[in-house]
């Protein structure tokens, strides 16, 4: 690739797809939890054990392809990559930061806690695996 245009606008690409990649992250998370909260509690114990972790993981896998998706995008391999490691980290401790400052604006109603350590360790695996996929992108060969 050595026209100076298309890597001008790659560049140009690849930094707005970050916010949006996030963004579409955050957004879908944050259904999926609302989705899961309008259950009763019967069905919550019961999809939690039984198919709770295939959701994340579905979840979770398809973050990690739009990850590395926008990783491509980036002209330079290492510049992609480090970007989005260091995006999914401020993402991760956002979601985090958020969830407990809403708890704490909520006056930590019953169960809320509960839910609120769910959702950390929720957001600290998709911190991780984010990260991870986002730095795996500079093993591959090119």
């Amino acid at each position: 690739m050595s026209n100076p245009i298309v890597k001008i606008l790659r560049f140009l690409l690849f930094f707005p797809l970050c916010f949006v990649v996030f963004w579409f992250i955050d957004w879908g998370l944050i259904k999926l939890l609302s989705w899961v909260m309008g259950w009763n509690w019967f069905v919550i114990l019961l999809v939690g054990f039984f198919i709770g972790g295939t959701i994340v993981a579905i979840f979770t896998s398809l973050a990690g392809m739009l990850v590395t998706f926008v990783t491509y995008i980036s002209p330079v391999k290492w510049l992609g990559s480090t970007v989005m490691a260091l995006f999914a980290l401020a993402n991760g401790v956002y979601l985090i930061y958020k969830m407990w400052s809403f708890i704490a604006f909520l006056g930590h109603p019953e169960g809320s806690i509960f839910a609120a350590i769910v959702f950390t360790i929720i957001a600290v695996s998709l911190t991780f695996s984010l990260t991870v996929t986002a730095i795996s992108v500079l093993s591959e060969e090119a």
